[in-house]
């Protein structure tokens, strides 16, 4: 079995190196560039600030036509140096560079050197030289571009598919590398390749032509397996591999990302909201602070200031204080997922935009794509999961991200699925999730994937447990013990059916009335718990096949065949008179629902048939035992005036569309007696629910009148034998 280990916080003294390291200037500007900046018009002033963004106070202020000396540049503003020595920032469209020097282009395919451009930033990447023209795409903080010459102060680069666009020349660090060596044919596997786009789509071979697999996000690491031309092969959780192209990726050699390399790229830091150049802006520290490190996210640091400031900072920005070491990780127990007997999937929530956890006990948060551990997290962490849209989404292309958050600290930007795994390191584990403004406890393992832009949230946990949490929620918890074991069987029975004949990809049945109520630890009660260990693993059978047991509140006296109230036929769930149903208490007998000719084109409307007038309605059919009305003809015009004429069956989709109790027993019509037009329509009926199986006010009666659990199975469904879940046919 595969174990993983948390690793533990690196907890050591970091400062901002004073000066410049040779060879690393303050983001100069590219080398031939201008050394002077022009302030643009006459008359009037411009501010010049702290640092490289409106956010930053104003330090200044300078007459339009000044010319200031260039110290450096960073994403669209200017360092400059004013007349008193003072240095401030300056936005670069508030002026331009002079004195240029011509670079003389580079040629593609240049097999010498190339020139090759990293970008400061998230960066525009438009269709010509110059910011009027369109946007194409954007490029991601340290993404290194091949330059296919220049014009003025931009370059032309480089894209993936033969593309090319220009980036403007004052937002990129220019440096000529060696051309990559050929490695067609495939190359050595091992080392990393770490993820420099937003999103990556991994395929299922080395080429745009393969299908896509999988998607992963910016600033993740993958284990390269090898390389075939410009695409990698690389690992997945599962054993699972796919390709990805090396263009998008920067290659990385065993080992180097640990921490301890110093590059000083600013004199003014600024701290981010999460780890990334995409976060806002949190703060700022001068150099030569010393920070504490508290977390440290792929190449980004989570520090502490003594001001009380917090944020995130990159790896290549600090350098670790002199005279502190990092201490080893302290050792933590393996983590071994637990093995559920009989595992069921149960779609808790499929339209929220954020979810909530907080976890009891063993349990580790990873990413479901690659295996990655997040967090192995305390009862005191609080964990949110928000949608959000990526940069680069278009009209056309929305892609969709998961945003993780630990105790409002961000820990990364997802696409799925990240797994909240329980572990067997302890018992009595629990998560708590608040979603869509519910919160509740649940057992087992939660799974967080996106779906049309919602978070799909999977509850996943013993068939057992589950049922914990569905039958105090199907029958009241203080009814008879025997009514509340066959509640169980039935439960069980129509859950394994799922589990065995209709599994679904991502789940297999829902928290609803859909499939069966079901509300985790905050439902259970000791009665019904008793009753689910009493019948633990039996189901009902028929043939060897396991039953879907349906089950109802009520059946006003007449159980149905399943073919008369939906479409198919099943065995044991055969029609019958039920003298036990009418129970004293028993509510739902005489019910009747009357509706208006006006209100009857609104209820059809809400099921997709268009009517816009209804003149007649017939019974054109009943069911075979209970007599119920099965079929009904609806007669009148739609909204383009032309007649209608629509048969609604079965007896459960008849009662759905009338908004009806059960299976409606009768209709009485009203007529209006001077022009024999319709007026209204009275349904008429007994019991709640679809009629099929066991009747739960029957099940009580019954079991009140010294009837067992199996006394009650072998009454409603009809030939049913019970049986281990062990001797199920697969």
């Amino acid at each position: 079995m595969q174990t993983v280990k948390e690793i533990s916080k690196k907890l050591f003294f970091i400062y901002i190196f004073l000066g410049i390291t040779a060879g690393l200037a303050l983001f100069p500007p590219a080398a031939g560039a201008a050394d002077t900046f022009v302030i643009s018009g006459s008359g009037g002033s411009v501010n010049i600030r702290g640092g490289p963004g409106t956010d930053y106070p104003v330090v200044a202020t300078v007459k339009r036509g000044s010319k200031l000396a260039l110290l450096g540049q960073q994403s669209g503003w200017y360092k400059i140096t004013l007349s008193t020595g003072k240095t401030g920032w300056v936005a670069s469209w508030l002026g331009k560079l002079v004195e240029e020097k011509k670079v003389s282009p580079t040629v593609p395919g240049n097999t010498a050197s190339q020139t090759v451009l990293i970008a400061q930033g998230v960066i525009n990447l438009r269709s010509g030289p110059a910011t009027k023209y369109a946007i194409v795409g954007k490029t991601s903080n340290g993404q290194k571009l091949i330059s296919l010459g220049k014009q003025g102060e931009w370059y032309k680069v480089s894209l993936s598919g033969g593309k090319s666009a220009w980036i403007a020349g004052w937002l990129v660090k220019a440096q000529t590398a060696p051309p990559p060596a050929s490695d067609r044919g495939g190359n050595s596997a091992g080392g990393q390749v770490l993820v420099a786009q937003d999103v990556i789509n991994l395929r299922s071979g080395p080429g745009t032509g393969y299908s896509i697999v999988g998607r992963t996000t910016k600033g993740q690491k993958l284990i390269s397996l090898g390389k075939q031309g410009d695409w990698y092969k690389v690992s997945l959780s599962g054993g699972k591999s796919a390709w990805i192209a090396g263009w998008l990726v920067k290659p990385e050699a065993p080992g180097e990302a640990s921490a301890g390399e110093a590059v000083i790229a600013q004199q003014v830091l600024i701290l981010r909201s999460g780890p990334g150049s995409d976060y806002g802006t949190s703060g700022s520290i001068e150099k030569g602070q010393r920070l504490l490190v508290l977390d440290k996210r792929g190449e980004w640091y989570r520090v502490s200031h003594s001001s009380g400031q917090t944020g995130w900072i990159a790896v290549t920005l600090v350098s670790r204080a002199p005279g502190q070491s990092t201490p080893p990780p302290a050792q933590q127990p393996d983590f071994v997922p637990r093995v559920f007997n009989t595992p069921i999937r149960v779609a808790l929530s499929t339209d929220a935009f954020a979810a909530a956890i907080s976890a009891t006990g063993d349990y580790l948060i990873t990413n479901g794509l690659t295996g990655e551990v997040l967090s192995q997290p305390v009862s005191s962490n609080v964990f949110t999961f928000s949608v959000i849209k990526l940069s680069g989404s278009t009209v056309d292309q929305v892609v969709y991200a998961v945003q993780v958050e630990k105790d409002r600290t961000p820990l990364g930007t997802y696409t799925g699925p990240i797994m909240l795994t329980e572990g067997q390191g302890a018992t009595g584990n629990w998560f708590e999730l608040n979603v869509n403004g519910s919160s509740r406890r649940y057992r087992g393992s939660l799974g967080i994937r996106l779906q049309n832009g919602c978070l799909l949230l999977v509850n996943e946990l013993p068939l057992e447990e589950y049922l914990y949490g569905v039958v105090p929620c199907e029958m009241p918890y203080n009814w008879a013990a025997e009514a509340l074991k066959a509640q169980a069987v039935a439960a069980r029975s129509y859950a394994f059916y799922a589990l065995k004949y209709a599994k679904g990809q991502y789940y297999d049945v829902f928290a609803t009335q859909a499939s069966q109520v079901y509300r985790g630890m905050n439902a259970e009660y000791p009665s019904t718990t008793a009753a689910v260990d009493a019948t633990r693993n039996l189901v009902l059978t028929s043939g060897g096949y396991v039953v879907p047991a349906y089950f109802c509140s009520s059946n006003g006296g007449w159980s149905e065949n399943s073919e008369d109230v939906w479409k198919n036929y099943a065995g044991p769930i055969r029609g019958k008179a039920d003298p036990y149903d009418r129970h004293p208490e028993n509510p739902h007998y005489g019910w009747s629902v009357t509706y208006t000719v006006y209100e009857l084109p609104r209820l059809l409307q809400e099921r997709g048939y268009d009517f816009s007038v209804v003149t007649e309605v017939y019974i054109s059919g009943r069911t075979t035992v209970g007599g119920r009305i099965k079929q009904v003809q609806v007669l009148g015009t739609g909204a383009d005036g032309i007649q209608r004429f629509q048969d609604l069956a079965n007896a459960d989709w008849v009662r759905t569309v009338f908004q009806c109790k059960a299976p409606v027993t009768d209709l009485l019509k009203e007529y209006d007696p001077l022009t024999g037009a319709l007026v209204g329509v009275t349904f008429t009926g007994s019991g709640w629910g679809h009629d099929l199986g066991m009747s739960q006010w029957g099940a009580r009666a019954m079991a009140e009148q010294g009837c067992s659990f199996k006394d009650i199975l072998d009454f409603y469904y009809t030939g049913g034998m019970l049986d281990l879940t062990t001797n199920i046919h697969s």
